[in-house]
């Protein structure tokens, strides 16, 4: 965060993304990244319980 938060306030001053410039446009694609980071995650973690329910580890 603070570094999306340093590239778009000091060294893309003219980066325009979903028309929002400098670190506003910055915080969305982060936002963007982390939604999909935390999906990705869940679902791993989703699979994983689950694989271990079925080989008897958790009762």
């Amino acid at each position: 965060m603070i570094k999306g938060i340093n590239l778009g306030g000091n060294y893309y001053e003219d980066f325009v993304f979903n028309g929002l410039r400098r670190y506003e446009a910055v915080g969305q694609i982060g936002a963007i990244i982390g939604r999909f980071l935390g999906v990705v995650c869940g679902i791993l973690l989703v699979l994983l319980i689950v694989g271990l329910k079925g080989k008897g580890k958790f009762k």
